[in-house]
C-alpha cells in the first residue's frame, strides 16, 4: 500500500530512512518534532530490525473519496532500555542540529584537522591488537553510572583514570558520553585528551552520521555504533564516514546473527563483541568469548580486532579468543 501525506511544510529526510524497519522505498516527512513515513514494504528488504532506530510512528486512516491520509501518532514504546536509547539520540542529535547546523560542524572538524591532523584509527586498532602469547589488552572506562543507576558516582574522574591509565598500562581509554542515560559528556574527551596521549574510544550510542563528526570533533579517535540498528546501506555509509574523518570503527553485536551480519562487510577491521543484557546495559566477558568462538576461525584470518567489556574477575578466565577489553569499574 502507498500512503501520500501532504502537507504545507515538507521537508525529505533521507538519511533516516534506515530508522524505520522493513522499508525498501520510504520518504521521511518533518511535522515540527514528528516523523512520518510514507513507505512501500516488503519482508524480503527489511534490515537488521533487532534494535529499532526510531520510534515509529502511524495513525488511523482517514478516506475522503479517493485521498487517503493519516495523522502521525505514536504507536509503540520501546521495547527495551537500548531501543529506548536509542530513539533518545534521535531526537537529542535533532535538536543539537538546530543550534550547529550539520555544515557549521563539519567545517569546525575540517579546521581541527587542518591544525591538529585527522584521528588515528589506525593505531587504535594497532594498540589493541593482541600480540601472540600476551595477556589480553586491558582498555580503562569512564563512565559515570549506568542507565539503571539513579545519579553519577563522585568516583569517577574523568582526568584522573586517563592520567591513571598511561602508567597502569592500559592501551586506550573508553568514555561513555551520553548525557541522559549514563550521565556523561562530550567534553569529558577534551579533558581526557588533555590528561593522556592514549587513544580515546567513544562508546556513545550513534543514531545519526552528525555524531561522527561531533564526537570527532571532540578528539575521539574511535567510536562504535551498533549492527542491530543499521541496514546494510547505512552501514556501509558509516564505514565510509569512519575512514574520511580517520576514525577506527568497532560495529557491536550481540549475537551469532548479529555478528554475522557484521562480518558481511568487506570493509570491518574491528568489532565489538557485547551480548549485553539490553535493559541493564552491562555486558559479561565469559558470554563474549562464547560469542567470537562461533566465528574465530573467520575474524582471525580476516585481522579482525575483537574488544569486548567485563568485570575484573571475569577477565581472569581469559582463554585468549579476544584483542582487549573496557575493564569495567563496578
Amino acid at each position: 500500500d502507498i500512503i501520500i501525506c501532504v502537507t504545507g511544510r515538507i521537508a525529505f529526510r533521507f538519511s533516516q530512512m534506515a530508522a524505520f524497519v522493513g522499508l525498501e522505498m520510504a520518504g521521511v516527512l518533518r511535522f515540527g518534532k514528528r516523523v512520518c513515513v510514507c513507505s512501500v514494504q516488503t519482508e524480503s528488504n527489511s534490515g537488521p530490525g533487532w534494535i529499532r532506530r526510531a520510534n515509529p510512528y502511524s495513525g488511523k486512516p482517514v478516506y475522503a473519496e479517493t485521498v487517503e491520509w493519516s495523522v502521525p501518532e505514536m504507536e509503540e514504546t520501546p521495547r527495551n532500555t537500548l531501543e529506548r536509547i536509542v530513539w533518545w539520540k534521535s531526537d537529542e542529535v535533532d535538536t543539537k542540529r538546530e543550534s550547529l547546523p550539520f555544515l557549521a560542524l563539519r567545517n569546525r572538524v575540517m579546521g581541527l584537522e587542518k591544525d591538529q591532523g585527522k584521528a588515528n584509527g589506525s593505531l587504535v586498532l594497532e594498540k589493541l591488537k593482541r600480540k601472540p602469547d600476551t595477556k589480553i589488552n586491558r582498555v580503562a572506562e569512564i563512565r559515570y553510572k549506568w542507565p539503571d543507576e539513579e545519579g553519577p558516582s563522585p568516583e569517577v574522574d574523568s582526568m584522573r583514570i586517563a592520567a591513571a591509565a598511561d602508567s597502569n598500562g592500559d592501551v586506550a581509554v573508553a568514555i561513555q558520553t551520553d548525557s541522559k542515560y549514563f550521565a556523561g559528556d562530550l567534553q569529558h574527551m577534551n579533558r581526557v585528551r588533555a590528561a593522556s596521549e592514549l587513544p580515546i574510544i567513544c562508546t556513545d550510542v550513534i543514531n545519526q552520521q552528525y555524531q561522527f563528526y561531533e564526537l570527532r570533533y571532540h578528539r575521539a579517535d574511535a567510536a562504535v555504533v551498533l549492527a542491530a540498528v543499521y541496514t546494510k546501506e547505512d552501514m556501509d555509509y558509516n564505514l565510509k564516514i569512519a575512514k574520511v574523518l580517520g576514525l577506527a570503527l568497532f560495529v557491536e553485536v550481540h549475537s551469532v546473527e548479529e555478528l554475522d551480519y557484521a562480518l558481511s562487510f568487506k570493509d570491518l577491521k574491528a568489532i565489538l563483541a557485547g551480548p549485553r543484557d539490553l535493559n541493564s546495559m552491562r555486558s559479561s566477558f565469559v558470554d563474549s568469548e562464547n560469542l567470537v568462538s562461533e566465528r574465530i576461525d573467520e575474524l582471525r584470518s580476516r585481522n579482525i580486532i575483537v574488544l569486548a567489556e567485563g568485570r575484573e574477575e571475569e577477565i581472569e578466565a581469559d582463554s585468549g579468543l579476544i584483542d582487549a577489553v573496557i575493564v569495567y569499574r563496578d
